[in-house]
């Protein structure tokens, strides 16, 4: 009998490990914002590789320690700077906005970006996990 998934893995310390490279990662995924050098990378660029970086950091989560949710919150906080910024800058409403429409914005584009990449990276590392490992290699053996 197979047990239920872990939301966030098999192991606590590892997982405590993903949130706190996300965290990390912070300084990485606003740099082009913070040194105001997107204009020289591009879009073009920079997108394609955040969706990269993302989606990476969510599969290798997913294949060391299968745990979907820390796999959203290491794909969504590749998106969290850019989503601070742009809910405090006011950009989408032309206006001041209030500290609870920046944050629920935040939340909204984090969540939004988070949760399909966080999956597909977590279906990529769990598949690759399983593919190397067998079909025995789940979160927890039956005992």
């Amino acid at each position: 009998m197979l047990s239920a998934p872990r939301l966030v893995g098999d192991d606590r310390t590892v997982a405590v490990r993903f949130v706190a490279l996300a965290v990390c990662l912070q300084p990485l995924y606003a740099a082009p914002f913070l040194l105001d050098s997107l204009g020289s990378i591009g879009p073009e660029l920079y997108w394609p590789v955040l969706l990269v970086l993302t989606t990476g950091t969510a599969a290798l989560n997913a294949y060391h320690n299968s745990g979907v949710v820390v796999s959203w919150l290491l794909a969504g906080a590749g998106i969290a700077p850019v989503a601070v910024g742009y809910a405090f800058m006011a950009a989408p409403i032309g206006v001041e906005p209030t500290a609870v429409e920046a944050v629920g914005q935040t939340v909204l584009f984090v969540g939004g970006f988070g949760v399909p990449v966080g999956t597909v990276g977590f279906a990529l590392g769990a598949g690759l996990r399983r593919l190397r490992n067998g079909p025995a290699a789940t979160s927890e053996q039956a005992a």
